[in-house]
Formats: structure tokens, sequence, C-alpha cells
């Protein structure tokens, strides 16, 4: 709608539970700029809090810049664009008791990436594909598992200098509208492109190993409520379940 045009910052809070149930908060603002009418700018600005069995973390999250212009709009169907960004906050090596944490407790991927996708609407109805490539891998996570260390570290992957390969995600979703108050219901398949890639701390040199069960299909499910507080401003609340 025309709203998605004007100058707006967004609130969310997004709420993630990861392996070793580890249980992610992410307060996040976005940015909206709009652009003649076709076009919107979008930064997104995350702060993570962490707490799991091996320790609480937070810090600023990985910073999104994107860019959707739409390419067709009649009667109800609208097709857009979309290119952006994803800035690594930090190397994904925060440490605790002497030691790296696994990448649940992170706040950033560690990646600077490339994103790009497209996104229908038709009425009620929301289709996004989207396609998520790391160019630039600044990950330097030390994590390597030894239960001999802390009897948790078994729930965990070994993640030290992990290399991340792409992603590929299809969201459908349904829109239901009352008064100020939006919901939206959703499937959110996450297709992880291969195996990602860790180090070894063997000497003389570092052995590289595939992370394995790290590639395939990830299945969630996604509620998105929006509560319009005035029209500068609205809070959102977003769920996900794998």
């Amino acid at each position: 709608g025309e709203d998605e045009f004007k100058n707006s910052v967004q609130v969310y809070g997004i709420y993630g539970i990861a392996d070793g149930n580890t249980s992610i908060f992410t307060p996040q603002v976005d940015v909206n700029i709009g652009i003649q009418k076709k076009g919107r700018v979008q930064i997104r600005l995350p702060y993570v809090f962490t707490s799991g069995n091996l320790g609480n973390t937070s810090g600023m999250g990985d910073i999104q810049v994107n860019y959707s212009h739409i390419l067709f709009s009649k009667d109800s169907v609208v097709l857009k664009g979309i290119i952006g960004g994803r800035l690594a906050s930090n190397n994904a090596n925060i440490i605790q008791n002497g030691r790296s944490l696994p990448m649940p407790y992170q706040t950033s991927l560690g990646t600077n990436d490339v994103l790009i996708g497209a996104a229908l609407s038709y009425k009620k109805w929301n289709f996004t594909l989207g396609y998520q490539q790391p160019v630039s891998q600044e990950n330097d996570n030390g994590f390597v598992p030894n239960p001999l260390i802390n009897a948790n570290d078994t729930d965990y992957y070994l993640s030290r200098r992990l290399r991340r390969k792409p992603d590929v995600m299809f969201r459908v979703e349904r829109r239901f509208d009352f008064k100020k108050l939006q919901l939206a219901l959703g499937l959110l398949p996450i297709y992880h492109l291969g195996n990602d890639e860790a180090s070894l701390p063997t000497f003389p040199q570092n052995t590289t190993v595939e992370v394995k069960n790290s590639a395939g299909l990830t299945l969630n499910f996604v509620i998105n409520s929006q509560y319009k507080i005035n029209d500068k401003f609205t809070a959102h609340l977003l769920l996900g379940f794998p």
C-alpha cells in the first residue's frame, strides 16, 4: 500500500530457539525510506540476547540493508524485486570463561552476504523467494566441542573458523486484518545448499572438515503480528518455530 513508501520506523521483537535449547531474543529496528512511490530502502538494526547452558551473551547483530522496487502492479497483484546485503557486526568469536562459544551464542554470522529475491502479493497472500550468498567469510569462531570440559558441548556443532554455504528461502504467508492489528501466518522453508566447513586445531596445520547435517531443509512456521501505533510507528512481534 501507499504506507510502504512513507518514511517510517518499525520495531520488532523476535524470539527463537537454537541448538541446545539456546534462547535467542532480538529487539530490532527497521528504518524505511520510500523512493519515488516504487522503491523502498530498508535498514535493519538488530540487537541480540542469547541464553543457554553454556552462558549468556548480548551484542549488536548483523546489519541488513535492502532495496525493494515494484516491477509490476495491476489490480490486486504486485511483484517486487529485492536486492540487499548483510554486514557482519563482528567476527563471531565471543569468548566466555576463556572459551569461544558456539554459533547459537554469537551475535553475528561472521559473513558479509549478498541478498537477492522477489516478492509477489495477491490480495491477502504473500509469496517471497530469496537467495543469500556469503561473499566474505570473516568468521573467526574458535568453538571445538569437548565434553571433558563441559558435558553440554555435545549439544553443539564444531564451528571453529566456520565457512558458510548459501541459502535459498521461500515464504508463503496469509494475512488477516483487524482494526489496528494485522496478523500473518506463514510457512518458511530454508534450504542450505551444502554442508558448512570448519577447522580442527590439528598440529602442525588446520584440517578443514565438513559440518555434518548442516546442509538441507529447515521448515519454519511463522507468526507475524503488526500493531499500528500511529502513522509513523508500527510495533511488530514475529515468532518462528522450526
